[in-house]
């Protein structure tokens, strides 16, 4: 079995001094950079502005939050409900290695987890998770565990990573972290967005970096 797929379960499942061995052995995997992509959705208050909801956050250090995706080629529609419905509560913040090729997002953000203090970062370790494929999953739904419903929300056929939190780890969708590190621009990023994560960035005192022109 895959290790981390073992991993998995033995945190949901093992007791004391088992629990604390599967805990040490992912302790690192949250301890490093990773790359978050950028959102322009908006919505409008009870005035009819619009407002940029993850731009607003950042100014502020704050992360918003997604529902989990789930890739449903993998499952049948009964499948996909089940899943849905136990984990309504859970939401998700999805962390790439590497700025991702081919994307249609022209920012995106760098994190850097090593700037987190001790006890924040104890509070998060638990909840990341790298992407596995399908295959090796081995996902049976018809077991009563409650990891085999977080397997579902794991795959991913490109690498990338996960934190999943419960509904006592955030507030209003968002999360607290101030740990911005990077900025990156492309080519395509408006004059307008390129001057606000300007003014993110002087804020945190981070570069804001065109990784088209720097080859990233």
């Amino acid at each position: 079995m895959n290790k981390e797929v073992l991993n998995l379960i033995e945190i949901y499942t093992k007791e004391s001094k088992e629990l604390q061995k599967a805990l040490a052995f992912k302790y690192n995997w949250l301890n490093k950079k990773f790359i978050i992509e950028g959102n322009l959705d908006f919505t409008f208050d009870n005035s009819g502005l619009k407002h940029y909801d993850f731009i607003e956050s950042l100014y502020d250090g704050i992360i918003l939050l997604k529902k989990p995706r789930i890739e449903e080629e993998y499952f049948t529609s009964d499948e996909i409900e089940y899943i849905k419905f136990f984990t309504e509560d859970l939401l998700a913040l999805e962390l790439y290695d590497e700025i991702p090729k081919n994307s249609k997002d022209n920012f995106f953000i760098e994190l850097d987890f090593t700037k987190l203090e001790l006890s924040e970062y104890n509070s998060l370790f638990a909840n990341f998770y790298r992407t596995i494929d399908f295959k090796d999953l081995d996902i049976n739904l018809k077991k009563p565990d409650f990891y085999e419903v977080i397997k579902c929300l794991i795959i991913r056929k490109r690498l990338q990573n996960l934190i999943i939190l419960t509904k006592n780890q955030y507030i209003d969708n968002k999360i607290y972290l101030p740990i911005i590190s990077k900025i990156y621009i492309n080519n395509k990023t408006s004059r307008k967005l390129v001057e606000t994560l300007e003014e993110i960035s002087n804020k945190f005192k981070v570069e804001v970096i065109n990784y088209e022109d720097n080859n990233f």
